[in-house]
């Protein structure tokens, strides 16, 4: 398909970590700090060479905080090089933007995405937990709002709402723009801790309307504001996601518009996955009937948008855990009380996920498991748990919970990795690198494999057959011999490691394959080969 004049967002997270432990974001409560893990620098500058400034926008931090990148201001500097008129946006909690802020404005032509949550110290530290109020204000008061733009992302919930209008004016008084979006509760692994139900403007709906209400007028049941700016008419075939939209993670699994993944940045060129024959059918097919459209799991929050719509308060599985009679009962409208909806919700998705309370102890941290009982309001206790750190505690609540929705990760079976989900096995390709199966869009991705027994899911595998591993056989004229997939590859030893096992290595320029090893070895000691790389 021909190539888009400009493309809209290529987002990047550089660490699959954080610095700190917001209340709302449990994605890293399950992992200490020290297990950091780094986007290589080096494989990055290599690979995206002369195509970088194909983007309007390159984001750094998507889910994770990219300032902690011990090289965050090489990959700044290699950036504005290669794309000398794109706009960088830059997420971050400002814990460390002191460091780099001089850099940023030097640069201009940049977004400082600032994540803040009140205007009063003891509310941001809570919500914001492990940053410093203080800190923040002086490291965000470096930025030169003249040159770059200064954004300030504020996560409305029951202990800041009431805070929107000194918010607002906080921002008018230093020349920030500002985005707010109520917060989306989710559980992690299994894990939903109750003071975050408590948080829900769900559950705190006179403040919800008075907000929508006088903020939003008469449109209130349409728009709401997103840090990249909200689109108030949006409908199934206005997405251009899969011309624009490119996601990197900080292991470099390229994803295309959050559905499809191209293969990883550490073993192609960029390049090479933009213009892959995976990403050119997937076009074709979204220009073709829309059909990878109609499973977007963004496409509900596109289509609607309010947050007077139960569905964008809470997250897709905790949605689904919910009865027909509580979601009726629990609706924007409702007339019980906000107690009683909690009881309600709580009571629904106990069956699926464990509800925690949780505390801070003397030396750690502490949690019960909190179940509802026949009368509205009332609830049960578990067994208090009790660790010195936050990830040995998420951990204890994980085994606790024992919640179908927990994924948990079996083994790596040949091409796939094997997890248990939901009751059920599940093979999911390594080609397709990360996935959320938590999420229908990821669950209805291509070349997934279910069954109802590992033994079963085994075989699904393999086909009736035992896979076998690549195996090499020798290094011949500058290539390596492979055998796999009852063929015999040729494989550039200027590749370095690869792995042969992803169908996305397997098609890359360069790579020779033949039905027998004479074959092959016939093809790699081929003068006109010779000649043709002597040329090169």
């Amino acid at each position: 398909m021909p190539e888009v004049a400009r493309r809209g967002y290529f987002r990047i997270d550089l660490a699959d970590n954080c610095n700190i432990r917001c209340i709302m974001c449990q994605a890293y409560n399950a992992l200490p700090v020290s297990a950091m893990k780094f986007l290589d620098f080096d494989a990055f500058a290599r690979n995206a060479r002369d195509e970088l400034g194909k983007w309007d926008y390159i984001q750094l931090g998507n889910v994770a905080e990219a300032t902690i990148h011990p090289r965050f201001a090489d990959f700044l500097r290699y950036i504005r090089k290669e794309a000398p008129a794109a706009h960088i946006h830059i997420v971050t909690n400002a814990k460390t933007l002191h460091r780099f802020a001089d850099l940023i404005n030097e640069m201009g032509n940049c977004t400082v995405q600032v994540s803040m949550d009140s205007v009063r110290k003891g509310t941001h530290e809570y919500i914001r937990e492990g940053s410093s109020f203080e800190r923040a204000l002086k490291n965000m008061s470096l930025l030169n709002t003249g040159r770059i733009r200064a954004l300030l992302s504020f996560t409305l919930m029951r202990s800041n709402v009431q805070e929107y209008l000194e918010m607002m004016q906080f921002c008018q008084e230093r020349s920030y723009h500002m985005s707010v979006f109520p917060m989306i509760l989710r559980s992690e692994n299994g894990v939903l801790p109750l003071n975050l139900v408590r948080e829900s403007l769900w559950f705190d709906m006179e403040h919800l309307r008075t907000w929508l209400q006088e903020y939003y007028g008469t449109d209130y049941e349409r728009a709401v504001g997103t840090a990249s700016g909200a689109s108030e008419y949006v409908s199934e075939f206005s997405c251009n996601a899969h011309y624009q939209d490119l996601n990197m993670d900080s292991q470099g699994n390229v994803n295309l518009c959050g559905k499809l993944s191209l293969g990883n940045l550490n073993h192609n060129t960029l390049a090479g996955l933009w213009k892959s024959r995976e990403a050119e059918e997937f076009r074709v097919q979204v220009e073709t009937d829309r059909g990878p459209c109609m499973t977007c799991d963004y496409r509900q929050r596109c289509l609607s948008p309010s947050m007077a719509l139960l569905e964008n308060h809470f997250s897709e599985e905790l949605s689904a855990a919910l009865s027909e009679q509580t979601r009726d009962a629990i609706r924007y409208d409702r007339t019980i009380s906000d107690q009683e909806a909690q009881w309600l919700f709580v009571r629904d998705v106990g069956n699926k996920v464990g509800v925690f309370e949780i505390a801070g102890a003397s030396k750690g941290w502490s949690a019960r498991k909190i179940r509802a009982l026949e009368s509205p309001g009332d609830y049960e206790m578990g067994d208090s748990w009790t660790a010195t750190s936050r990830h040995e505690l998420h951990d204890l609540m994980r085994r606790d919970a024992d919640s179908a929705l927990y994924v948990q990760l079996l083994e790596s079976w040949g091409r796939y990795n094997l997890v248990k989900y939901h009751g059920k096995y599940w093979a999911l390709p390594l080609a397709l690198g990360h996935l959320n199966i938590t999420r229908e869009a990821d669950r209805q991705k291509p070349g997934i494999l279910l069954a109802d027994t590992l033994e079963d899911l085994k075989a699904l595998c393999a086909g009736g057959k035992t896979w076998k591993p690549p195996k090499l056989v020798e290094s011949l004229n500058g290539y390596n011999l492979v055998a796999y997939d009852g063929r015999f590859w040729g494989i550039p030893l200027a590749f370095g490691p690869y792995d042969l096992a992803q169908p996305v290595n397997q098609t890359r320029d360069g790579i020779m394959v033949a039905p027998t090893l004479d074959h092959l070895q016939q093809q790699v000691r081929s003068p006109f080969r010779l000649f043709r790389m002597l040329r090169d």
